[in-house]
């Protein structure tokens, strides 16, 4: 599966320094500075907010938030719940 996302969509890490900063996801294309992917079951401000402290700390470009239900109040970010249509990421 890893050689499969490299070759599609790039290198694909994870950043972990302590436990305050820590990134689910490093994607890393070729070119292109990572972007920092942060999953979350219910996603709010406090994640997005959270993700792009540790991005500008640590050189990430672009940061996503992928949630698997909405939260009221709080629309920043990816479904990433099951759908019978493909959806297509660009990053």
């Amino acid at each position: 599966m890893q050689f499969l996302i490299n070759a599609r969509y790039g290198d694909l890490a994870y950043l972990s320094k302590t436990n305050e900063n820590e990134v689910d996801f490093v994607l890393t294309q070729p070119g292109q500075q990572p972007a920092g992917l942060e999953v979350k079951y219910h996603p709010v401000v406090n994640d997005a907010q959270k993700l792009r402290r540790i991005a500008q700390k640590h050189g990430l470009s672009d940061t996503w938030i992928i949630g698997r239900y909405p939260t009221p109040g709080f629309e920043d970010f990816l479904w990433g719940g099951q759908s019978s249509e493909k959806i297509e990421l660009s990053l």
